[in-house]
């Protein structure tokens, strides 16, 4: 594998070029408990999408990825698009952890992105604190005890 010529700052601010292009919103180096998310920015379905750049060691970007899905609605893992030996490994991983894979040109900045699988019964840690919140509003114990006293 050969050695990088750019850093990964310069991979994260190529992106928000992009971005910024397309006017959509963002922000770098969002406070996420005790590290931090290197990008976050709203696509056009207004989700919020968390963005993990590493030059190597996909198997922690893939871990950060995952860990994001906490807060996000999608989470992206960004390498530079090069002669990975494992590529078709990195893809299954990413798709396994329902992740977005994203190669990035560091000659021409184009970038390729891949799709994770999409279970039908997936469901993030947000949705089940929206379904946590409306089983506690229709059995709200509260409500039962104003009832009985």
């Amino acid at each position: 594998m050969k050695k990088n010529n750019f850093t990964e700052m310069q991979m994260v601010i190529e992106f928000c070029k992009i971005l910024k292009k397309d006017n959509i919103n963002f922000s770098v180096e969002v406070p996420f408990f005790h590290r931090s998310i290197d990008l976050i920015f709203y696509n056009k379905k207004n989700e919020i999408c968390a963005v993990e750049f590493k030059l190597r060691d996909w198997k922690k970007a893939i871990k950060q990825a995952e860990d994001y899905k906490l807060w996000a609605d999608l989470s992206y893992i960004c390498l530079p698009l090069k002669d990975y030996k494992n590529l078709e490994k990195v893809k299954e991983f990413t798709k396994k952890s329902n992740c977005w894979l994203i190669l990035f040109d560091p000659i021409t900045w184009n970038k390729e992105i891949y799709e994770p699988i999409r279970e039908k019964d997936f469901i993030n840690a947000k949705s089940l604190i929206e379904k946590w919140i409306e089983y506690a509003n229709k059995s709200n114990t509260y409500d039962l005890l104003l009832q009985i006293s």
